[in-house]
């Protein structure tokens, strides 16, 4: 009697699909941030600085500098800085 095997490419298949998740759960978290998080500041900071966690890709980052009004008070554009 024959044993079954699996089909490699199977195996393969189901090997990538199980890796594929890890990609998308690789987000970069704030670590910290000048002025700090929920600070308040008698006028628009001139810059604000974040740290992240990973690496961000430039073409996917913005920041808004709001007032307690919710208007933008941002001028500029962000950058991101490589380590």
């Amino acid at each position: 009697m024959r044993q079954p095997t699996m089909n490699p490419v199977i195996i393969v298949v189901a090997g990538l699909a199980a890796l594929a998740p890890c990609a998308a759960l690789a987000h970069a978290m704030l670590d910290h941030a000048m002025p700090p998080v929920g600070s308040s500041q008698a006028a628009a900071p001139r810059e604000v600085a974040l740290t992240f966690t990973e690496d961000l890709e430039p073409a996917f980052s913005t920041i808004d500098v709001r007032s307690e009004s919710g208007a933008v008070v941002s001028s500029g554009k962000a950058q991101v800085d490589s380590k």
